[in-house]
């Protein structure tokens, strides 16, 4: 008799959820497997291999090879494929396969469907859609894609890649992407990625929200004319600093009309309707009426002010410091070189026009010569009129107060984090793009398609498990090995897998007999993972054990 034993882990939720949404099937419906190909389908290589992305946290091909290798039983049970073996899924052949996902169109039409799918089967609101962008950044020649652009991470002086996100609230999953050139503009990728969110959703009546980037003509005029909304907020270019300030006046000689927000009963901000305005766009001859909405953030705010009465104390300090005595300090003895000085230290703290600054040459009996002396006094009427206007921006929508009033401006634009979250989860956590191994540019485009399909199911799962919870007001405990008692409300995706990475598969091979298998019994604080993502106990029985 021989035991051989097989981790089962995530595979059996991995390969369930995959089934129920219909993955390998829509696939193949639009991508044809070679009449040679002796193995799974397209359809079933390219679930496996999101098995292999989500439960290892892996983008590289040339890993998924040995990793089926090592859960072969287990692929071959909880995938229904009885033939399968792990040299069907050498790096060369993945490699094909994202040549095969290169054919735009078809990949659309795709990605359309599977999203109809995902909002159907977890039944998804659709009211809020969320668009920004990220770069990728690698050590390579600049080429194709990879071109030197304005670059907001720590690595400058390489060439980048751009991805434009669009994601759906609440739960941010990834709709649409696509992919451009690293010194491309981020307002002219809004429509693009619009269209193709628009393929899968509403065509019609939804929110777009995006940062300052998204607030030009041509993005504005586009999600108007076509009976959409947006919301963002308006940088000074747009909103001029002479405006922005003749705006806050007007609020504040209409108290009466600011709007108090709060959250959790705390007050976090404040609205102020300002008149609507009339906007074109003359290359689409589309006019429009836009609401101006002007808020002030609380916390930022106090934030603000005290940086300034930091910076302002900071200058006194330094300014001050240096027109004192002291041992092998060099004295001013001339106005120019004291004037000099202090418009330097005024202008590196930025705070020129809080202080009156006098300086004159005196008599100084100790050094019996004369000397630059200074005195400092805070434009106390000015530094406070700057306080009241800290805090203070304006927002655009073309949503009637109906569906979007002042007040819900603030709630919604300060969910933006959440599209982060997805950079975060797609470049470092739940796929792990960086850095990137390939160098052809269509497969990293390919690529890049395959990992946001992963992290659309890594959002819906955690998604799931955290609504249960909150809906029962419950907790998970158990998914931490070194904190088993920890309590979690808002337990992530990869949490939730790893609690089951120590079941295996045992096989007990007996001569001139079929083999036997048996499955290790399901934990205590396993059940409950399950029961949240309303998936039966028995997936994890094998077909051998349910008859």
């Amino acid at each position: 008799m021989q035991i051989e034993s097989y981790p089962v882990g995530d595979l059996p939720i991995l390969a369930e959820i995959f089934e129920r949404s219909k993955v390998s099937q829509l696939i193949d419906e639009h991508f044809d497997t070679h009449p040679n190909r002796q193995g799974p389908s397209v359809g079933k290589t390219i679930q496996i291999w999101l098995m292999y992305i989500l439960s290892e946290m892996d983008h590289r091909l040339s890993g998924v090879e040995p990793w089926v290798e090592q859960n072969l039983e287990t692929l071959r049970w909880v995938c229904q494929e009885p033939e399968l073996e792990a040299s069907q899924f050498s790096d060369d052949y993945l490699g094909a396969v994202l040549e095969q996902m290169g054919r735009e169109q078809t990949w659309l039409l795709y990605e359309a469907g599977q999203n109809r799918q995902l909002i159907r089967v977890f039944d998804l609101n659709q009211e809020v859609v969320r668009a920004d962008s990220t770069e990728v950044v690698s050590y390579r020649p600049t080429e194709g894609l990879f071109q030197m652009g304005h670059n907001k991470t720590r690595l400058p002086g390489l060439p980048q890649l751009k991805i434009m996100l669009a994601s759906l609230d609440p739960l941010a999953m990834p709709i649409a992407n696509c992919r451009a050139a690293g010194q491309r503009a981020d307002d002219q990728l809004y429509i693009p990625v619009i269209k193709r969110a628009r393929a899968s959703l509403a065509p019609q009546g939804l929110l777009y929200v995006g940062d300052t980037k998204l607030g030009n003509a041509a993005n504005f005029a586009y999600l108007d004319k076509t009976q959409n909304h947006y919301l963002c907020p308006l940088s000074q270019r747009q909103f001029g600093t002479e405006l922005l300030q003749e705006a806050i006046r007007s609020a504040q000689q209409d108290e009466e009309n600011i709007r108090p927000v709060y959250q959790n009963k705390e007050l976090i901000a404040q609205v102020y309707e300002l008149p609507k305005t009339s906007c074109q766009e003359a290359s689409q001859q589309h006019q429009w009426e836009q609401r101006n909405i002007l808020v002030k953030s609380i916390q930022l705010a106090e934030r603000r002010e005290a940086s300034l009465k930091k910076r302002l104390h900071k200058a006194q300090r330094e300014i001050l410091e240096r027109f004192l005595p002291k041992q092998g300090r060099k004295i001013f003895t001339q106005l120019e070189q004291a004037e000099a000085f202090i418009k330097k230290v005024l202008r590196r703290r930025k705070v020129s026009k809080f202080l009156d600054v006098q300086y004159e040459l005196a008599y100084d009996p100790k050094r019996r010569r004369e000397v630059v002396k200074c005195q400092l006094q805070e434009k106390e009427e000015v530094l406070e009129q700057a306080i009241e206007r800290l805090g203070w921006r304006v927002y655009a929508t073309n949503c009637p107060v109906s569906q979007l009033s002042a007040q819900q401006v603030v709630h919604v634009y300060r969910r933006e984090y959440r599209i982060e979250q997805n950079f975060h989860q797609l470049l470092n956590k739940v796929t792990r793009l960086m850095p990137i191994f390939l160098s052809k540019q269509n497969r990293i485009e390919n690529l890049i398609r395959l990992l946001t399909l992963a992290l659309k199911f890594s959002t819906v799962i955690q998604y799931q498990a955290r609504q249960a919870l909150a809906a029962k007001n419950q907790y998970l405990t158990g998914l931490i090995p070194y904190n088993k008692g920890r309590k979690m409300r808002r337990p992530t995706t990869y949490r939730l897998l790893k609690a089951f990475s120590n079941i295996k598969l045992f096989v007990i091979r007996q001569k001139a007999r079929s083999p036997t298998y048996q499955v290790e019994p399901l934990q205590e604080h396993q059940i409950p993972v399950l029961e949240l993502l309303q998936l039966p106990l028995e997936i994890y029985l094998h077909p051998c054990q349910r008859t």
